[in-house]
């Protein structure tokens, strides 16, 4: 019986163990789409500001005397 307990004590502590890293590689993949993401967003808006730009390089182009 004492056998049993111990391999029961030696599973649980294998289980914590691998639920913790299954923890800590989420946090560091959650943490990594986070940066994706921010990234994103500042591509987004460097291209939303490059459009504006071509626009009124386009707009100018269109009101000046060929």
């Amino acid at each position: 019986m004492q056998r049993l307990a111990e391999r029961s004590a030696d599973a649980t502590r294998q289980i914590s163990a691998l639920v913790k890293a299954i923890q800590t590689d989420t946090q560091d993949a959650v943490a990594a789409m986070e940066r994706s993401t921010q990234g994103v967003v500042e591509g987004a808006k460097l291209s939303d500001n490059a459009g504006t730009a071509l626009t009124e390089i386009d707009r100018c182009r269109a009101a000046s005397p060929s």
